[in-house]
């Protein structure tokens, strides 16, 4: 590999003397695990709406409709939530859609995929589900590939 990059190509790569293999090999496994704390951070707060909507629902001195149909309408986030995260969508929940968001979080570095348009979760009503496609305009380049010449 150190014949096909150099510096120039590849700053990145300090030559076959002294590339760290050991040291990416130690430190893989928690960098995989650092890579879910995302998805964790946002699971565990979908959980805790789903948690606190339900309290105010179960609490019957609670009688104002306004508060309670709020309540139930972050109950209703909360399990959509909830649903993207552990099952994902047709498009997304196929192996790819694991290596995607590993990419996005650092741990493929490089790791090259067709472009799709970028995905947001946006509360919207009852009848629709929640993610929305954001317009061209907005889509962002994917990693750029080092290839030896």
């Amino acid at each position: 590999m150190g014949d096909h990059i150099d510096t120039e190509r590849a700053p990145w790569y300090p030559g076959p003397d002294e590339f760290p293999a050991q040291q990416v090999i130690t430190s893989a496994p928690i960098e995989f695990n650092t890579a879910f704390n995302r998805w964790r951070d946002l699971l565990s707060s979908a959980e805790r709406q789903k948690r606190l909507a339900q309290a105010t629902l179960d609490n019957y001195a609670i009688t104002d409709r306004k508060e309670r149909d709020d309540a139930k309408r972050r109950l209703r986030q909360a399990i959509d939530q909830i649903d993207l995260l552990l099952h994902g969508r047709d498009s997304l929940s196929s192996d790819f859609y694991t290596y995607r968001y590993l990419a996005t979080e650092g741990f493929l570095p490089g790791y090259n995929f067709p472009r799709l348009p970028l995905m947001a979760y946006v509360p919207g009503r009852a009848d629709v589900r929640s993610g929305i496609r954001v317009p061209a305009a907005a889509k962002v380049p994917g990693p750029v590939r080092v290839w030896p010449a």
